[in-house]
């Protein structure tokens, strides 16, 4: 009788799925949400639409590398922010300059560009249901118009400040033509220079922006640096995040362009000043450190999915210190709009609500110091995006993991090997996953291909086996005859591969329902070893 013996070393002969996963899938279960996640890599050339085992649905190539936005309209095609370097003179983080859309299959339906030496386009896109977009742009301010302002001239690069503007774009054929902007170098206020525009006491003007808040490095530029935009179409309002302000703004948006620059017109009597402020109140003057709810914070908007946080706003915020330990916080804020009185109440000169009505904090391993999101999914799911880690996590309402993907794409394009470790990441910008009843994908094929890295594994709905510690596996018996036994304490699906003391792989095999009995009798006698026999 021969003998077949097996090297039982669950490390290297049995390779499951999880276990050696370092880029891609590396965990999903039941809970999961059911959809498919736009993925978007900056500085990538490709864009994909994935499932939850991380299998290409679709993708869409460009010629220029891609910004930090990326999303779909409801009729399937893609809208994405491209780096374009224009006149060169707008160089900063989240730098655009070209919007394009792309249909199903990835030929170009227009573009939009905006890269001259008064304006750059940058960070967020905001898709209307009419097809309009709204964008975020950089507005060059010399150092005259600072300083005539009434910023410290301390405060100021010798080339002057970036502001910010928002247009709304409507796209026709090859054409694009701005429809109504707002611009908050309209909305200022300083209590810096008596003799300068814009002269007030900060908290009896918190409606406006204080020009000697937010970047005070005289060696910057880039003054708030908006990096954020939503909008809400039934109260036609816009949401910017000013992270070097550590604060959230709300607009109206039903106002004329030329209303938009003054403080009265619109929807609600008060022009393009701010509505509502939130995350900072010390910005004008009405509370202290203690009162600071966001730190550098990304990608506030309005939960439209789920029911458990109707009327609220989720927001990633970065940069938290949690026991002189840098943190990042997902947060769920109740938005406090009187839609009977038409604004926003306040105490004590601060605007409400007081307190974020939930807080996720991110593993340390997931800190992200920039960019990053959050989207609130149809089963009250969060899906985050670690913009720096390079991972999403899908959470449920038990702040349990759920899902968890690792971009498997390297900084310098190369496309990751399954396993492969110590390796540079691209980042994202944001969480985006559409359920599947999302109207762009009907008619669509949305057969699953491979996986998007090398050498993939294939994709089994279970928990990882490195997020589930208590896994255990009985091999008997060893060394084996006619058959081996696989046992397992978790009810899951399991594959893995037998090797010979060779190294040589003598049998592929899935097991189910925690056992499975493999047959050995009809596998080949071993060669002798070089070293050897058997």
């Amino acid at each position: 009788m021969r003998r077949l013996i097996l090297y039982i070393i669950f490390q290297t002969s049995l390779f499951f799925w999880g276990l050696s996963q370092t880029v891609g899938t590396l965990q999903i279960s039941a809970e999961t949400s059911d959809g498919l996640v736009l993925l978007h890599p900056i500085n990538f050339d490709t864009t994909y639409l994935i499932n939850n085992c991380g299998e290409k649905i679709n993708q869409w190539p460009s010629e220029l590398p891609n910004g930090t936005f990326a999303g779909l309209k409801s009729n399937g095609n893609l809208v994405k922010a491209l780096q374009y370097n224009g006149a060169g003179y707008f160089v900063g983080g989240g730098r655009t300059g070209r919007i394009v859309e792309q249909d199903w299959n990835g030929a170009l339906v227009w573009e939009y560009t905006l890269a001259d030496s008064n304006y750059h386009l940058h960070h967020d896109v905001h898709v209307m249901s009419n097809g309009n977009l709204l964008v975020i742009a950089w507005e060059r301010k010399s150092l005259s118009d600072c300083i005539a302002a009434g910023r410290n001239p301390s405060n100021i690069p010798p080339s002057g400040l970036w502001s910010e503007a928002i247009f709304e774009i409507e796209p026709q054929g090859s054409f694009t033509s701005v429809v109504w902007e707002w611009h908050a170098w309209d909305h200022l206020v300083q209590n810096f220079d008596s003799t300068k525009a814009n002269y007030g006491d900060l908290t009896l003007n918190k409606s406006r922006i204080d020009i000697n808040k937010g970047n005070t490095n005289s060696n910057s530029s880039d003054w708030i640096h908006i990096n954020g935009i939503d909008y809400n179409e039934s109260l036609d309002m816009i949401m910017l995040s000013a992270p070097m302000l550590n604060e959230i703004f709300i607009i109206d948006h039903g106002t004329t362009t030329l209303e938009a620059a003054t403080n009265t017109g619109g929807n609600y009597g008060s022009g393009g000043d701010l509505m509502w402020r939130w995350g900072n109140p010390m910005n004008y003057d009405a509370g202290v450190p203690s009162d600071q709810q966001l730190f550098f914070q990304h990608d506030p908007q309005w939960v439209h999915r789920g029911t458990s946080y109707t009327n609220m706003i989720s927001v990633f915020s970065n940069q938290e210190v949690d026991n002189l330990t840098d943190v990042s916080l997902v947060k769920l804020i109740e938005f406090p709009f009187d839609t009977i009185n038409s604004f926003f109440p306040d105490l004590n000169d601060v605007f409400l609500p007081q307190n974020p009505f939930f807080e996720y904090q991110l593993a340390d391993s997931l800190f992200s110091a920039h960019i990053s999101g959050a989207e609130v999914q149809e089963n009250n799911n969060l899906l985050i995006a670690s913009g720096n880690s390079s991972t999403y996590i899908e959470i449920d309402s038990n702040q349990q993991v759920v899902w968890k993907y690792r971009i498997p794409i390297k900084v310098n394009g190369q496309i990751a090997t399954q396993g492969e470790t110590n390796i540079n990441l691209a980042r994202m910008f944001q969480a985006t996953k559409y359920p599947m009843s999302f109207a762009g994908f009907v008619g669509k094929d949305l057969t699953p291909s491979s996986q998007i890295e090398l050498n993939p594994i294939p994709c089994i709905n279970t928990n990882s086996l490195i997020e589930n510690k208590t896994f255990a596996i009985d091999v008997y018996p060893n060394p084996a005859t006619d058959f081996v036994v696989i046992e397992f304490s978790a009810n899951s699906t399991l594959r893995g591969k037998l090797y010979s003391i060779h190294g040589e792989v003598v049998r592929e095999f899935e097991i189910r329902n925690g056992q499975n009995q493999i047959s050995i009798s009809s596998l080949p006698t071993p060669s002798l070893h070089p070293l050897g026999t058997c």
